[in-house]
């Protein structure tokens, strides 16, 4: 027998509310890769230090949680996932390490630890990666330096202080793949047409 209406529609509101729960979780986390790990660390005392050398003291209460998260194929420590106490105390760090990021490396952070430069990124589902990535390595190939994410919302900028745009993939706008345009592009078709950028405020 077929699943009534009313229990599809059930099931589909529950996952709605469950990927919305984990949604607003994820909104309070940030991830740190490539920070050195020690057996007896304490993990709320390296955020503490990375980042008053952002330039944010961090009060009492402001961290709720700090681990380490299983991952393969790495040397240089598990991702440290921490979770603030809010969500604007998360993109203040996420801001402030953007803006920082020639001088996020191990060793100016803090002398005794050993290791190259250490990113910051909010923490996201996997497909929120997959776009960011496939923005990312867009932005390499074309000498373009700025791409963020933003609540598993991936922009691009061109340049410094230029207007910010989202990106969205071409699977999701025509089913296209990136081997299908014509590259290289000038900047001009790879913001307007190329990439698939929506128009957006400055962020």
């Amino acid at each position: 027998m077929a699943p009534s209406c009313d229990i599809l529609a059930a099931s589909d509101d529950l996952v709605r509310r469950v990927e919305r729960m984990e949604g607003e979780r994820r909104d309070h986390e940030i991830i740190v890769f490539d920070l050195s790990e020690s057996v007896s660390e304490d993990a709320a005392a390296l955020m503490t230090v990375l980042a008053l050398f952002l330039g944010l003291t961090f009060a009492p209460g402001d961290i709720v949680a700090s681990f380490r998260i299983p991952v393969r194929g790495t040397s240089r420590g598990r991702p440290l996932v921490v979770r603030l106490n809010t969500v604007a105390r998360r993109n203040e760090l996420q801001a402030r390490s953007r803006r920082q990021r020639a001088r996020l490396v191990a060793s100016l952070i803090c002398p005794s630890w050993p290791g190259d430069s250490v990113s910051l990124r909010e923490r996201a589902t996997a497909a929120e990666r997959r776009v960011f990535g496939e923005a990312s390595r867009l932005a390499r190939l074309h000498g373009i330096g700025y791409v963020w994410m933003r609540r598993g919302v991936t922009y691009f900028r061109v340049s410094e202080g230029s207007r910010a745009f989202r990106y969205v993939s071409p699977e999701e706008t025509c089913g296209g793949s990136w081997g299908s345009f014509p590259w290289p592009l000038p900047v001009g078709s790879l913001i307007g047409w190329s990439l698939g950028l929506t128009d957006s405020a400055r962020v």
